[in-house]
């Protein structure tokens, strides 16, 4: 059960969730379950499931890795690093193209017309 109270507050944090209480006393009651701390959490969620479920998608591929500089040191893993980066940045660009292709106005038929 403690395992799924961690992933949780990992998902919470990527969701950028702030807690009306301290850290240490959100946590302790996210692992315990206590009932004021998830209502919380849910009165938060809940009326904005749409935006966040965006944020969930898109923070699964944006969390940037956490390397030690020792390990960076090593050349291969500096360039594999660097690509990394490279292609966050592609992918931040070209969901924000999809997602304005996606607002567009046109429908298929209208560019058939044209």
């Amino acid at each position: 059960q403690s395992t799924g109270a961690h992933r949780m507050l990992k998902f919470l944090s990527v969701l950028k969730y702030s807690p009306e209480c301290s850290v240490q006393e959100f946590q302790a009651g996210i692992i315990t379950g206590e009932k004021s701390v998830v209502y919380q959490t849910l009165a938060w969620l809940l009326p904005s499931v749409e935006a966040l479920r965006t944020r969930a998608y898109l923070g699964r591929f944006l969390v940037r890795l956490d390397i030690p500089e020792e390990i960076l040191q090593d050349d291969e893993v500096e360039r594999n690093h660097q690509e990394y980066l490279e292609l966050l940045e592609e992918f931040k660009s070209v969901h924000k193209a999809t997602d304005q292709l996606k607002s567009n106005k046109y429908t298929a038929a209208d560019i058939k017309k044209d």
